[in-house]
């Protein structure tokens, strides 16, 4: 329907045409028709997306309108007077931008579960040499606080304590804080040991999917709507549709090392373009604007876990990097005692030919000064891995774990570089050499390449040479024949040279969870030493065995148990040690449910519905299933799988809900004045608390309700004659339906 615009000239139509902006349907506008020109609200071109427009404007029924044809070059238009259609092309620097970041691998529906649990770690150790030794570690948590503590027992020894702390980590924050004892470092030429005080860092493991390292981007414009794939050295990683306009693809998800990014896009018309850039990536580099840091304060801890453990003197420990560039990281480190100070600066900075890392420091430990450097390349790609290292150190230099007084290497040189070779074949060169202050120099240069030869055998070859001022020269050339024999592994060992010995291992791991595991190995040279190993993994909790003899010294037995309790959901759990953290997966009343786990099989859900299952990852998304193929025909369960992130070193429930469907039938009569009526067309109604039910009644007052849980409920029955109440019994049952019989209700 067309008509004369207001205001204008005779000749202007206006009218509803359906707008499509780059060939995209942005739905119905009302235009102007002026001739062979179109008059357009400056708002549609807006909500289209188009910016940035001049042209010939004017104002109609208090609308600013815009001339399409005072637009050209830059915007060309088509109208379709029969089927009221107007196409609108323009460039591309008018049309929006579009940001994308590729590489989003945070698992959509991950939960960070929060709650309360705490656990009970043990391992015991007996051998018939004696030394029979009992460690426990025991952990609380709460959401993501947890208080840990650790002692280790020996035979014919005291005591020992272990480590005990107080931990709050903040994943949104990536921060972790720790009050009690510490494991210290300050990186790089630093210090490390443990001690007792506060400590805050910051830990990138608290979000493993957040990304730290600066990623490649590619950008460009379309002007159509077009399909972007991306590919990393030739593989296809991810397809995104583009709107018309420019794109910028953000955080592409490159592999560290050297490579080559690329995006095809291909337009509404087939046409393709493609954008390429190299990259070197590492994961060494921050982010503009990411730091990096770890604070620690308090007292040493001397003689950590032996005789004499003890704390004093004071300490502190620093190291801070902030990204400054996608190509520079800058940072620095210090330590301080009251007779030490040890500080220095740090670079690392990356080129399209490998990452570079140099740090400086100087110190003074009890008058005794000394400086330090250390410089490091490194260089991947898919044809060649190499890397350098170089140390030296003044003969006093000193940090926190290296006093003055203390021998060390003043120089020390290692390199190394490996070429992949196609079919499976690698060779590798490694060297290094050091000089310590008093004990001399030691180096050692080898050479090594590995073969796969037919079906499931490989042969590795490897020439060492090490040499020291202590001791005469060592040469040896070692090859190993690796095969298969059915699920188990078999390593033939022999070696020439200044040591001449042979030897063959076999080893077989379960594929599961949970299973045995056991090796031997052999060497005929060496007094005919044997040495075999059993281990057992179960739900419950590991056993091992080991057994030795020969090498003229006496056989040695042993035997070691470890496992866990583990306390979450108002329960104790038998388990194996928790090492990583753990779950109680809840599928309520519904028993010998299998739970899987990374699609393995790992038990099934004991009477009440429940089974604990260990070593998940903490922060990541672990995959936790159940199969409900062996559910009662009654239970209804909506959820199949979880992506579960708890905490570390802690518990989390996760939830399986489990509806059971109950429907109860029967008749309900009720007595009236001695009477029996049937309350047709009638209503049932139960209430118990919040809860309430209803069924309407049938011609002979016939009833069907559902979903009623067990237990005594207030009913009553609404009739054409009035109402009548009375006590309805609900029967606990699997059964899907269950037959009531007949029910009389009496009105008093």
């Amino acid at each position: 329907m067309a008509a004369a615009a207001p205001g204008t000239g005779a000749k202007d139509v206006r009218t509803f045409v359906t707008l499509h902006v780059n060939t995209i349907d942005q739905g119905e506008v009302v235009v102007v028709l002026r001739g062979d020109d179109v008059l357009i609200p400056i708002a549609a071109l807006d909500q289209a997306g188009i910016h940035g427009l001049k042209g010939e404007r004017e104002t109609i029924s208090g609308k600013e309108y815009v001339s399409l044809a005072s637009l050209a070059p830059d915007v060309t238009f088509k109208l379709d007077t029969d089927a009221l259609a107007l196409d609108v092309s323009t460039a591309a620097k008018y049309l929006g931008k579009s940001a994308y970041s590729v590489l989003s691998n945070r698992p959509a529906g991950i939960q960070y579960p929060a709650g309360s649990s705490a656990y009970l770690n043990y391992a015991l150790t007996g051998t018939n040499q004696g030394g029979s030794s009992a460690f426990f570690d025991a952990g609380i948590n709460h959401d993501q606080n947890s208080f840990h503590v650790s002692y280790t027992a020996q035979e014919d020894e005291a005591l020992r304590r272990g480590l005990i702390y107080y931990q709050m980590d903040n994943r949104d924050e990536e921060v972790r804080r720790v009050a009690g004892d510490l494991d210290a470092s300050s990186g790089d030429l630093g210090g490390s040991s443990y001690m007792a005080g506060f400590g805050v860092s910051r830990d990138f493991s608290l979000d493993p999917y957040a990304i730290h390292f600066p990623l490649p981007s590619l950008s460009g414009v379309v002007t159509t709507p077009s399909v972007a794939d991306v590919y990393i050295n030739g593989q296809l990683v991810q397809r995104i549709d583009l709107p018309p306009g420019a794109f910028n693809l953000n955080q592409l998800p490159v592999t560290t090392g050297n490579g080559l990014a690329q995006v095809v896009v291909t337009n509404a018309f087939g046409q393709s373009q493609t954008y390429s850039q190299q990259y070197y990536a590492t994961a060494e580099i921050l982010a503009p604007g990411q730091t990096d840091f770890q604070y620690d304060v308090g007292l040493l801890r001397q003689n950590a876990f032996a005789e004499g453990d003890s704390y004093g003197p004071g300490v502190a420990l620093a190291q801070y990097h902030a990204g400054i560039t996608n190509w520079v990281t800058l940072g620095g480190r210090v330590e301080a005692t009251p007779n030490l100070a040890s500080a220095g600066p740090q670079v690392d900075f990356r080129t399209a030919f490998g990452s570079f890392h140099v740090a400086v420091a100087a110190s003074d430990d009890r008058g005794y000064s000394g400086a330090a450097a250390s410089a490091a390349y490194q260089y991947s790609s898919a044809s060649i891995n190499a890397g350098l290292s170089v140390l030296t150190q003044g003969p006093y230099y000193a940090n926190v774990s290296q006093p003055a007084a203390l021998d060390r290497p003043t120089y020390s040189l290692s390199a190394f570089t490996g070429i992949p070779i196609k079919g499976g074949s690698a060779i590798s060169l490694q060297f290094s050499r050091f000089h310590t202050r008093d004990n001399g120099t030691q180096s050692q240069m080898s050479v090594g390449g590995s073969v796969p030869l037919f079906r499931r055998y490989s042969l590795a070859l490897s020439l060492q040479r090490s040499t020291s001022t202590l001791t005469a020269p060592n040469f040896g050339l070692v090859g190993t024949m690796n095969f298969n024999v059915g699920r188990a592994n078999v390593d033939v060992t022999t070696q020439v040279g200044t040591t001449k010995q042979n030897s063959i291992q076999f080893q077989d791991s379960t594929p599961s969870r949970y299973g045995l595991d056991y090796s031997a190995s052999y060497n005929p040279g060496f007094g005919g030493f044997f040495s075999g190993d059993a281990a057992y993994q179960s739900q419950y909790g590991n056993a091992e065995l080991d057994y030795s003899r020969g090498g003229g010294a006496t056989s040695t037995e042993a035997l070691r148990l470890a496992g866990a309790i583990g306390f979450i959901g108002g329960g104790a759990y038998v388990m194996p040690p928790v090492i990583n953290s753990f779950a109680l997966v809840d599928v309520p009343d519904t028993p010998g449910v299998g739970v899987y786990v990374e699609n393995q099989y790992v038990g099934k859900t004991d009477s009440h519905g429940r089974l604990l299952v260990s070593d998940l990852l903490p922060y990541y998304a672990n995959p936790i299933r159940i199969d409900d193929s062996n559910v009662p025909e009654n239970t209804s369960i909506q959820t199949v799988e979880q992506l579960i992130a708890p905490p570390a070193s802690a518990g989390a429930i996760v939830l399986f809900p489990a509806q059971r469907v109950h429907a109860f039938s029967g008749k309900v009569l009720v007595v009236m004045g001695g009477k029996t009526i049937v309350p047709a067309y009638g209503e049932l109604q139960l209430q118990r608390g919040t809860f309430h039910n209803e069924s309407a009644l049938g011609e002979n007052g016939e009833f069907y309700l559902e979903n009623v849980p067990a237990g005594e409920f207030q009913a009553k029955v609404l009739f054409a004659k009035g109402e009548c109440s009375f006590s309805f019994k609900s029967p606990s049952t699997n059964k899907p339906i269950v037959k009531m019989g007949l029910l009389e209700c009496s009105v008093r």
